[in-house]
């Protein structure tokens, strides 16, 4: 009982140690782990082709394997923003795209990461927050512009 317990308690303190960390590489490293358990998951839906989701997104229902599910859930973020400016490139390859879309969702969770830990620490500055609004902003509407041009 007593080696149980000295684990449970090494355990405790790596977890303490890893969410200590900061929250921008924190939220990446955790949508790496979602991306590759849903890898992972995929991999396993040869065997046990059980593993199936069946769901309701943006008014489409779908049914997919729950790994690539896992995946389209967790860049969604890439899928809004790059997702909407790749669809002007026909030629562009798969594997291209996929790599965009990943780093575009990676960026967004850095970034995200990264607003949590400025306002954590109180050094969210009103200029700051000016700033990221107005590129924000930017963003979106260029993104938009382009989606309306196509």
């Amino acid at each position: 009982m007593n080696v149980m317990k000295e684990r449970l308690i090494k355990i405790g303190l790596w977890l303490k140690y890893f969410f200590k960390k900061d929250t921008r590489i924190l939220l990446l490293q955790i949508y790496i782990i979602v991306l590759l358990a849903g890898f992972i998951l995929t991999l396993l839906f040869a065997a046990f082709p059980s593993l199936i989701v069946c769901n309701n997104l943006f008014g489409e229902e779908f049914c997919t394997p729950t790994g690539l599910y896992l995946g389209l859930l967790a860049s969604l973020p890439g899928y809004v923003i790059a997702g909407n400016l790749l669809v002007s490139f026909n030629q562009l390859p798969t594997a291209l795209s996929f790599i965009i879309v990943i780093a575009t969702s990676g960026i967004f969770y850095f970034f995200l990461g990264f607003l949590i830990d400025k306002t954590r620490k109180k050094k969210f500055t009103k200029e700051l927050l000016i700033i990221l609004a107005s590129f924000i902003i930017l963003i979106i509407s260029v993104i938009l512009l382009l989606v309306r041009l196509m």
